[in-house]
């Protein structure tokens, strides 16, 4: 009776990670490593990252090393995985060298690229999705779009924000989603065990703090400390 082999967890050989809005992309990267690195991974045994800003004397990422580690077998690991922060620049420079590795790429060998943008009608996009590339674009949100992320960040904390608490939350803070998800992650612990947060709720502990740095840049500005306010 033949015995049969261990089956490989399928998975992407490239993820690209793009668009304008930095605290999803960063969510997107964390969730990505953790499915493909589980805690028993040893990362330092199967992952390399590198700064795409950086020049290749600063460290910075060279085609040919990328392409070496990717193709390199994995130990005590199903895959590798290289990671690239900030990416424009690579893409840019091996844009010929990344479209023929992602039509033939290692079997074991994960790429993710995190970058600004990754146009549609690029062949690099096109064989990215043609391979089965994982691409998720990470935009800024407005209006009623930043209510509902806010609403959904509550949720996961197994808490229920009211709508107009939301909103009100939103015209305090901001579009940054990075800020808003961590004032929902305080007013989460603020309502202890209560479900649901009201806009009451966001006055008092958002609203008051807004308060606070106002008064604060305020007092700094009229005492003459104006890098302070």
């Amino acid at each position: 009776m033949a015995t049969k082999q261990a089956r490989q967890p399928k998975h992407p050989p490239l993820i690209v990670i793009f668009g304008d809005e930095d605290f999803q992309k960063q969510r997107r990267l964390h969730e990505a490593l953790d499915a493909l690195l589980p805690p028993e991974v040893d990362r330092a045994m199967a992952l390399s990252e590198y700064d795409g800003t950086a020049s290749e004397e600063q460290g910075g990422p060279v085609y040919a090393s990328i392409a070496d580690d990717l193709a390199t077998l994995p130990f005590l690991a199903d895959r590798r995985v290289v990671v690239i922060r900030e990416a424009d620049r690579f893409i840019s420079a091996c844009r010929e060298k990344l479209e023929r590795w992602v039509a033939a790429p290692p079997p074991t060998g994960v790429l993710i690229l995190e970058c600004r943008g990754f146009p549609k009608n690029t062949r690099l996009y096109k064989a990215a999705v043609a391979v089965g590339a994982l691409l998720h674009e990470c935009k800024k949100l407005y209006g009623r779009a930043l209510s509902d992320f806010a609403v959904d960040a509550a949720r996961q904390h197994g808490r229920q924000l009211e709508y107009p608490a939301a909103a009100a939350l939103v015209d305090l803070v901001g579009q940054d989603q990075g800020q808003l998800a961590g004032e929902v992650a305080k007013l989460c612990l603020y309502v202890g065990e209560r479900q649901r947060i009201t806009r009451q709720d966001v006055a008092t502990l958002v609203g008051q703090s807004r308060e606070e740095k106002i008064f604060a840049a305020l007092d700094a500005a009229g005492a003459g400390r104006p890098a302070e306010a």
